[in-house]
């Protein structure tokens, strides 16, 4: 049940967190015959119900987002960050967005926004000229 709740995002909502806190607490309580926790009961249908209700994770531009908290849901899985050029070459090759920042000397926020639009752009001391685009690839992309 715990993991249908975590797949679905339904843990963010605070009726999914308690519920997976009440079966968490209820886990290997009566395991030792010294066990005088009072037992909790558990109302099965009642999460049974919760369960079916729409994943609270949504696909935008490629992202999770989590609708119940209005916000996308982070990835901490490594990235790789690449400067392509407009024939599809790849120019140059970064395992972070602040390595790349780095080496452009522009903001990290820039970097990832620029990923995200996409867009070609001139940067004067790269290429003589020539557009490149910045595009992240996360690890299970590379897969």
């Amino acid at each position: 049940m715990i993991f249908r709740i975590l797949q679905k995002g339904l843990h963010y909502i605070s009726e999914g967190a308690d519920f997976v806190n009440l079966i968490a607490s209820r886990m290997n309580n009566s395991r030792l015959s010294t066990s005088n926790k009072p037992k909790i009961d558990i109302d099965l249908e009642k999460i049974e119900e919760f369960i079916k209700q729409p994943s609270n994770y949504e696909i935008r531009e490629g992202k999770i987002f989590i609708l119940s908290l209005n916000r996308y849901k982070v990835d901490n899985k490594n990235i790789t960050v690449t400067l392509v050029k407009k024939s599809g070459e790849v120019f140059k090759s970064f395992s972070s967005i602040v390595e790349c920042a780095k080496y452009l000397g522009i903001a990290r926020s820039t970097v990832n926004n620029r990923a995200l639009n996409g867009t070609y752009f001139l940067y004067k001391n790269i290429l003589n000229n020539e557009e490149i685009r910045i595009s992240l690839l996360s690890s299970s992309e590379k897969n």
